[in-house]
């Protein structure tokens, strides 16, 4: 009978074990880089509304240990830097060390006023990008061009590209 009950119980540890890593798969699924038809939109009515023009300090992890870094430090000159919402991007534009500026963008369909959040990467749009920590939430429509400062961490550099 105690042989049976140590059976059973360690089948029941691996069942919960291998479903609690199932579990944990799905849910580190990265699906915020959805890819968006940007020809295929319902666009805002009305004029474009204004700009937002970020800048600020960038830094990258690095040293880790599993999931938390330990140190950010401030990042490398000549990365790609953008912005993106659901349809509307910002161009592409060049960190500084430490330093990043110059990401302009605005929402352009009902789908940006309505996820109304910015998020950032670095890297290439089409290749390895890296989500920035941060995210930047808008609720109403700009009346002029306005500057953002944000300082934005990554807990990565992008590959390199050969």
């Amino acid at each position: 009978m105690t042989k049976y009950f140590y059976k059973t119980k360690n089948l029941f540890i691996l069942f919960s074990m291998t479903l609690l890593l199932f579990f944990l798969l799905i849910s580190c699924e990265n699906d915020s880089r959805k890819i968006y038809d940007r020809e295929d939109f319902i666009p805002i009515s009305g004029p474009p509304p204004m700009p937002m023009i970020f800048e600020g300090n960038f830094t990258v992890c690095k040293s880790k240990i599993i999931f938390f870094c330990l140190n950010y430090e401030p990042g490398p000159e000549n990365i790609d830097i953008f912005g993106e919402i659901v349809h509307g991007g910002s161009p592409t534009a060049k960190t500084l060390s430490g330093k990043y500026m110059h990401i302009i963008l605005g929402p352009v369909s009902l789908d940006d006023e309505k996820k109304s959040e910015v998020n950032f990467y670095i890297g290439d749009k089409d290749g390895d990008s890296v989500k920035a920590n941060e995210s930047w939430k808008f609720s109403e429509k700009l009346s002029s061009p306005t500057t953002i400062y944000l300082d934005l961490s990554f807990d990565r550099l992008p590959k390199k590209e050969k």
